[in-house]
This record gives C-alpha cells, sequence and structure tokens, in this order.
C-alpha cells in the first residue's frame, strides 16, 4: 500500500482547540515568523497571510541580509 506525503497541514478550529492550548492567532503568527525567516519575500508574506506590502516588509525586515 503507497502512503503519500501531504505538504499542507489543514486544521479546523475545533480540532486546533481540542489539540492545542495555545489560540489559533498566536499559531498563525508563528507561521508568519518561520515564513519571514525561510524566505524573506515580503511579496510571498502577502500571498500567504493577506498581509499589505507594508506590513509583510515589517515582518521580513529582521531577517533579511544586511548587505542589501
Amino acid at each position: 500500500m503507497a502512503t503519500h506525503h501531504q505538504p499542507h497541514l489543514f486544521l479546523t478550529r475545533p480540532w486546533l482547540y481540542r489539540h492545542y492550548p495555545s489560540s489559533s492567532h498566536l499559531l498563525r503568527a508563528d507561521r508568519l515568523v518561520d515564513e519571514a525567516q525561510a524566505a524573506g519575500d515580503a511579496r510571498l508574506i502577502c500571498e500567504l497571510f493577506g498581509l499589505t506590502f507594508n506590513a509583510a516588509t515589517r515582518c521580513t525586515r529582521p531577517y533579511q541580509d544586511p548587505a542589501l
């Protein structure tokens, strides 16, 4: 039997509240920081999280290469 790896994790609120003591906005913030560190691309953050470009730039600025 073949198994398939699911690269995306979709959670519903009831499941989330039952299994994690923290709220969904804290998990979203954690994912945003993780993406900002990994990619550092404000446009990608805009698309993934629905932020404005200015807000995404504030999130990615600490993780950008200072030489740029």
